[in-house]
């Protein structure tokens, strides 16, 4: 909020000043404001500045170099606050390749590089980005399950959509995965009961832990409807299917084990990293 009063404020101030100038010397002044700015190192202000002048000349090529350095600028000291120290450097870049620019912004970048160019990434960040990389199931996994279902639709001509814990599928009134994580329905794998868990990485003390689901619900015909639970047991990947399409006494959801080889290894194979 307060840089988008800086903005406004600053645009208020430069229309009441250029109300009676002609086209040209609207541009030529909002420059020069622009310029002042920035040796001020004000760059909210500065980028207020150059949209003025590129109002004035929307096609001004090196009000669009000065714009696009203080964007790529504010958006390095953004990451530079976060430690985020790759990112800031690719920032600072954006803004020392850009030719015909700003002289003084190539300047400010440059000395930025040259103090952060010394620091890593917080070492935390690092430690949970190598976590992640290495747990069973993580968001590359994820979209290579995604890839595969895609083709799977195609290979059993039918219409597999995903779904999550915020996200479900309604087998025939039951909403799933909530039902079953809600403990509102309870998964039963051979008639025997079995509590699960939503996980992001497949690990954790629960026995069995649910990291993808699959449904043809939305466009199959009645009885004809399958949802598949992707759930790593005990470190092994696994693949569950239900066609359940009433309830029982239990308020068992009964899932049983695929027997389609191609949806099980695909799986397997995805988990394992092959």
């Amino acid at each position: 909020m307060k840089k988008r009063m800086v903005k406004i404020v600053s645009i208020g101030v430069l229309s009441l000043l250029l109300v009676s100038c002609g086209k040209n010397k609207s541009f030529d002044q909002s420059m020069q404001k622009t310029k002042e700015a920035i040796i001020e190192e004000k760059f909210e202000q500065a980028e207020a500045f150059v949209e003025m002048a590129l109002e004035s000349k929307p096609k001004d090529p090196t009000a669009k170099n000065y714009q696009s350095q203080i964007k790529f600028y504010n958006e390095a000291m953004v990451f530079k606050k976060k430690k985020e120290i790759n990112n800031t450097m690719v920032k600072l870049d954006n803004v020392i390749e850009i030719k015909d620019g700003s002289e003084k912004m190539v300047e400010y970048a440059k000395k930025e590089k040259a103090e952060v160019s010394s620091q890593k990434e917080d070492p935390k960040k690092e430690e949970v980005k190598e976590t992640k990389d290495k747990a069973l199931w993580n968001d590359t996994k994820r979209n290579s399950l995604r890839d595969f279902m895609a083709n799977f639709s195609v290979t059993m001509d039918q219409s597999y959509k995903e779904y999550s814990q915020t996200n479900d599928v309604d087998l025939y009134g039951v909403g799933l995965p909530s039902a079953v994580l809600s403990g509102n329905w309870t998964m039963a794998i051979n008639n025997q009961p079995v509590s699960i868990v939503w996980s992001e990485t497949g690990e954790g003390t629960a026995t069995h832990q649910l990291v993808a689901v699959y449904s043809d619900a939305d466009t199959q015909p009645y009885l004809k409807k399958h949802v598949y639970f992707f759930m790593i047991e005990n470190e092994i990947p696994k693949v569950y299917v239900t066609q359940q399409n009433q309830g029982n006494e239990e308020n068992y959801l009964h899932f049983n084990l695929t027997e389609n080889a191609e949806l099980k290894n695909g799986f397997s194979s995805i988990v394992n990293g092959k």
